[in-house]
């Protein structure tokens, strides 16, 4: 029997519920032939907009959204640096917060849009025929991340490589055995003032390379021209494609998307006359200064 299952896993703030219904929105575009279960986790409490979403995605595409609100007993039995707020280890708590019977899943940040089919991910194993055992994820390799692993490896993490956590195939089941909530916890404490990139930096100095590489198509950067349209696109970075002034190549993807949600009506943020000028200075740079296209 076919597999058409696939559990998608959203962390989010009241700054990303517009940019995650964009997300999931794309998602079910393009991938009407999947069941999609959809977890929100969130320290929201009863949101309105977050409300108005949910009922978007019932009434639209019939799925349910489970919104799993944080609660402080995930962290009865660990200490959190005073620095780092307590969202920035919701990655890290996949495990522990998602129920117990579902045993994996797609995380996929709140600044994406799917261009494609998520398929593949209804039957990708975690066993990496290179390593000769299950990982406990498959991610995409950062591979112009070299500041941040001489940053941690200036710490003491020993680090070769360094994945991308915008995007990523949990292995919960082994998540769970392994305790690995726990020890990036640890790994938080350990490395704390070290940390830029919380729970990217925290999950990489845990898993090293103990990950399955996933295709570069699964998690793309959105600021720079590929190509073939990738199947992720990641807005990653400073600049979203909800600022006026963002100039990402693939910025009408986003907004295609926006289009189809109750929230069409939300204007651009940042618009003024100042960044109008900003912005058409940057496209003018940008076109003296091509960035050459990425091939995946």
């Amino acid at each position: 029997m076919e597999n058409n299952l696939l559990n998608i896993f959203f962390v989010l703030d009241k700054n990303y519920i517009v940019p995650f219904t964009v997300t999931l929105t794309s998602i079910l575009e393009n991938n009407k032939d999947l069941e999609i279960q959809a977890f929100v986790l969130h320290e929201l409490g009863h949101n309105d907009t977050l409300e108005l979403a949910c009922k978007f995605f019932k009434d639209k595409y019939n799925i349910e959204i489970a919104s799993i609100s944080f609660e402080d007993k995930y962290f009865n039995d660990f200490h959190i640096a005073e620095h780092i707020t307590k969202a920035g280890y919701f990655k890290l708590l996949l495990g522990q917060m998602i129920p117990e019977s579902v045993s994996c899943g797609l995380y996929i940040d709140c600044d994406i849009a799917v261009t494609g089919s998520l398929k593949e991910f209804c039957t990708l194993d975690f066993y990496d025929d290179a390593k000769g055992e299950e990982t406990p994820l498959c991610a995409v390799t950062d591979v112009r991340a070299t500041k941040e692993i001489t940053r941690l490896n200036k710490a003491g993490a020993n680090l070769v490589s360094y994945f991308n956590t915008g995007v990523f195939f949990a292995n919960l089941k082994k998540w769970r055995a392994d305790n690995a909530a726990e020890k990036m916890i640890a790994i938080g404490q350990q490395y704390d003032k070290n940390l830029v990139y919380v729970d990217q930096d925290v999950m990489n100095v845990y898993f090293k390379t103990n990950y399955k590489e996933l295709n570069d198509k699964y998690n793309a950067d959105a600021a720079v021209k590929h190509v073939q349209l990738p199947v992720i696109l990641h807005y990653h970075g400073i600049s979203k494609p909800w600022h006026f002034v963002d100039n990402s190549p693939y910025k009408h993807i986003y907004r295609k998307y926006l289009k189809m949600t109750p929230f069409k009506n939300v204007k651009q943020q940042g618009i003024s006359l100042e960044n109008f000028a900003r912005k058409y200075v940057r496209w003018f740079r940008q076109k003296l200064n091509p960035v050459p296209d990425y091939t995946i």
